[in-house]
């Protein structure tokens, strides 16, 4: 499926980090990201905090991502639907 998708929505929590297939896919489309060119990641931090995300994914550390503590899941659905 990753090969198919034009972007990847990716909630990104601490129950994301170390697990096989969440890692695989996470580098799958940030593969394609840095072949293509094209923002293909949506990403959504959950209960954790950027720089966590950083520590964490380091070639990430300057991706614009939602906070979902800050807004609603109507309010998350229309900025994905702005981008």
């Amino acid at each position: 499926g990753t090969k198919k998708a034009e972007f990847a929505i990716i909630v990104i929590s601490e129950n994301f980090f170390d697990r096989e297939w969440t890692e695989r896919e996470l580098n799958e489309f940030l593969n394609r990201q840095n072949r293509n060119g094209q923002k293909l990641i949506l990403p959504i931090l959950h209960n954790i905090t950027v720089p966590q995300l950083q520590e964490k994914y380091p070639s990430i550390a300057d991706i614009q991502a939602i906070d979902s503590s800050k807004y609603s899941c109507d309010q998350i659905a229309l900025l994905f639907a702005r981008q």
